[in-house]
């Protein structure tokens, strides 16, 4: 009964709240009825919105990365990764989603924090817009996918397939006794030894390598960090617009939105490997936690370190 009453309460608010601001977004809305983003998107049940029960997430998974085009989303506070792509060139393999043709790592992701699992089907820009959206014990999100193709008859399958009975999970209290702390893959691991600088970022250096890269049409390779998940683009870079406090990268198959008053620190590694030099540039934001990074590709590393030098000269980032 305690749970429903919970239930109830968060519905009424949340209604509320959407009624005054109606371009407010869920995880926006979250913080500031200082609930979870999947509590809120539980109350939205029956009215475009399932529970799922999973049993076996690598199932799961694999139906859902074979619809025809899907777009795989993480986020933290300060960095939104955005990766469209066709379920004919991906592979699932050891909770990592691989690139079939190249084997380049697109998503890796740690199953064990899997909590929660909903579907979504709302209309966005008169269109409709169908997800699956897994969440983590707190409720926070950990990796959306969206549907992009055409598919709509299979995704709905699928949906049939899992849909459960709510039973107000989420408004129960959490024990946060034993639970598992809220881990990060650890990326670059085999790189042991490097020569690294600390930055602050009282200039935005970010800004300076996104357009130097695409205006010297310098490959990259940009990866963001989220809740148990790391995602992968490798390519050139084309369209950099702003939208308020966010810069911006628009191409076809890749989003990047980062706030950039959020992004406080960066550390340069260099990082010798067989006579040649690579730098990687990773960004911490406000809380020091790890959150986007920037490297080279095989073959454009020299490009690359000669346009982060030519930043440096520049930039007076040293500590």
């Amino acid at each position: 009964m305690r749970n429903l009453k919970n239930y109830q309460s968060i519905k009424t608010k949340w209604e509320k709240l959407q009624a005054e601001d109606k371009k407010i977004r869920i995880r926006d809305a979250a913080k500031k009825l200082e609930t979870s983003e999947a509590s809120l998107l539980s109350t939205e049940i029956n009215d475009g919105v399932y529970f799922l029960n999973i049993s076996d997430y690598n199932t799961f998974l694999t139906e859902v990365l074979s619809l025809d085009k899907i777009m795989l989303l993480i986020r933290s506070d300060s960095v939104v990764h955005e990766k469209t792509i066709s379920s004919k060139d991906i592979q699932l393999r050891d909770n990592k989603v691989f690139n079939n043709k190249s084997n380049e790592l697109i998503l890796e992701f740690n199953p064990t924090l899997f909590k929660y699992i909903f579907s979504q089907n709302k209309l966005h820009a008169k269109r409709s817009l169908r997800s699956f959206q897994i969440f983590d014990i707190y409720g926070d999100a950990i990796l959306k996918i969206y549907l992009k193709g055409k598919n709509e008859i299979e995704f709905d399958n699928i949906v049939e397939r899992y849909k459960s009975e709510y039973n107000y999970e989420l408004q129960e209290p959490i024990n946060h006794k034993n639970l598992e702390p809220k881990s990060i893959i650890e990326l670059n691991s085999s790189v042991k030894e490097c020569e690294c600088y600390d930055y602050d970022l009282n200039e935005n250096i970010l800004r300076k390598v996104l357009i130097g890269s695409s205006k010297e049409q310098i490959p990259i390779q940009i990866h963001a960090i989220g809740k148990g998940t790391i995602q992968y683009h490798k390519d050139l870079i084309k369209k950099i617009v702003d939208f308020g406090p966010w810069i911006n990268i628009i191409d076809k198959t890749f989003n990047l939105h980062a706030m950039e008053n959020h992004l406080k620190h960066v550390i340069l590694k260099k990082h010798q490997r067989n006579n040649d030099s690579f730098y990687y540039l990773d960004f911490y934001d406000i809380s020091n936690n790890y959150v986007l990074g920037i490297c080279s590709l095989e073959k454009f590393n020299k490009d690359f370190n000669n346009m982060v030098d030519k930043i440096n000269r520049t930039t007076n980032l040293r500590i």
